[in-house]
Order: C-alpha cells, then structure tokens, then sequence
C-alpha cells in the first residue's frame, strides 16, 4: 500500500514538473521570438526627405528652416529648438522614404554617424551630444540644449580621423578644437539630465551600456527588461510549485521524502537552466 501511494506521489511531482517545464519553453520561446524580430533593427535607420537651399555635409545636426515648408539648415545654438535629426546618405539609411532630387536624407531616430567636435570638451560612450555654436556640428551636452542623440563612441583628440580646428569664441580667443564622426543614437530631444522621473531608467541603462560597452537603445532596454521580467516570473512560479508540491506529498505520504526531495531538486536546477539561458540571451542582444 505504501509503495503504491509513493508511485502516485512521484507521478504527480513528474507531472507537475513537465508543467512547469511547459511554462518555462514558452517563457523562453517567447524571448527569442521578440529577439529575433527586433534585434536586427537595433542599429537600423530610416530617412525622410528634406529640401536644402545649400549642399549640407553628411552627418550634420539639422534644423527647420523658417522660410520655406519642409526645408533643413544646419543646426546650431540659435535655432536648436526646431533640430530634425542628422543628414546621411541613401545607402546608410535601411530605408530611405520618398528619395527624390534636391533633398537630403535626414535620420530622426535610429544610429547615424555624427559630427561632433570637442568644443565643450571631449565626448564619452553614453554622453548625451546637443546642438552647438557651430553649425551642423554637435558637442558633448551643454545643459539647457537640444539633445541630437547619445553617444555610442568616445570622441577627443587622439580620436581616429579627428581633424584639429582653430576657432575664435566671443571675446576674440583663439581656441583649438577637434571635429570628427561618431556613431549616435539618434533622440531629438531637450535637455532630460536633470528629469528626476526618468533616474531610475537612466541608471538601469547606464548599468547595461556599461555591461556592453555601447549605448543601450530603447527597444535594447526595453527587451531586455522584458526578458528579465519574464525570466523572474518563471523561476518564482517553479520555486512556488516545487515548495508547494513538495511539502504536499510530504505530508500525505513521509516515507517518500527521497524520492520527493530528488524531484524538487530536479525543479531547482531546471531553475538554474532558465535562468543562464536567459542570461545567455541577453548577452546575446547586448553584444
């Protein structure tokens, strides 16, 4: 009699496990299917049309003209507050909407190589860059400017292909300074350094960008706090269900407790699987 109510105590717990198993390869089906679909657009960009009344060099931060609809100028610090996005060509754009002649493609969101100089001081991965006193050309953030993007490299003089600049400021000092491309997560934007609303989420993709050593996008961020999410709600529910089940059986049949505790291991360590693949996963999108 005992021995039959054993069977029937571990059959339930090999039940309840290939559940849980269940539960945990949708959990898991899921985070690549959403990685999948996003994680090639990551670093993808798309332009829109803009008529120019000059040639503007590719890479440039641009602005609204006042004078004629749907026209872009270079941005600088005077007009700043209309800034569209960066100039880039056909080919750096996954896709260029509406290519038409006298037009230049400009980027509002996505990752565009940059001009920037150091005229603010030298650029660090993950800097915010805004608007400048040169036009077209952005700087590390100047509090109060209109944020062109975040920075995906670092930029100062020993910067590959950086070119040196003399420019003289306001009160007729000659400065040299550094002009050069990086990589930039393009996001029109004010000045957010000081949001106190936005802390919490500008700390956690600090700690992701420097995990992986680039600027964390928002579709980044927002995927992987989808997985963790997931990752965690999974691991509570095999914990739940193995302590639950486990103590269930305990108590109707005590003399099982090996065979019981065996099965609540094997639960345990299907957590440690779920939850190094996960890892694994977000390494993966992070890199």
């Amino acid at each position: 009699m005992v021995k039959y109510k054993k069977v029937i105590i571990i059959t339930n717990m090999n039940t309840k496990i290939r559940q849980y198993s269940i539960i945990t390869t949708l959990a898991i089906a899921v985070c690549f299917l959403i990685s999948s679909v996003n994680v090639f657009a990551l670093a993808e960009s798309i332009s829109n049309p803009y008529k120019t009344a000059t040639t503007i060099k590719v890479g440039s931060v641009v602005s609204l003209s006042t004078t004629e609809q749907n026209e872009v100028l270079p941005a600088n610090t005077t007009n700043g507050q209309r800034l569209v996005g960066v100039t880039v060509t056909n080919q750096q754009s996954v896709l260029a909407v509406n290519d038409a002649s006298n037009t230049t493609q400009v980027v509002s969101n996505g990752v565009a190589e940059t001009l920037v100089s150091t005229i603010n001081g030298p650029i660090l991965i993950g800097s915010q860059v805004s608007v400048s006193p040169l036009s077209g050309v952005a700087e590390n953030d100047a509090s109060g400017a209109r944020v062109v993007g975040i920075a995906e490299a670092t930029f100062n003089s020993s910067t590959s292909g950086a070119i040196s600049q003399s420019i003289y400021d306001t009160g007729h000092h000659l400065h040299t300074i550094y002009v050069g491309y990086i990589p930039v997560l393009i996001a029109v934007n004010s000045d957010t350094t000081n949001n106190s609303n936005g802390g919490f989420i500008n700390s956690y993709r600090s700690l992701l960008s420097n995990f992986a050593g680039r600027t964390v996008s928002n579709t980044v961020l927002l995927l992987v706090a989808m997985i963790s999410i997931i990752t965690l709600v999974t691991i509570i529910v095999l914990i739940y269900g193995a302590i639950t089940a486990g103590l269930i059986s305990l108590g109707r049949n005590p003399l099982a407790k090996g065979s019981i505790l065996a099965s609540v291991g094997q639960i345990f360590l299907m957590v440690l699987v779920v939850a190094a693949i996960s890892i694994t996963i977000i390494y993966f999108i992070l890199h």
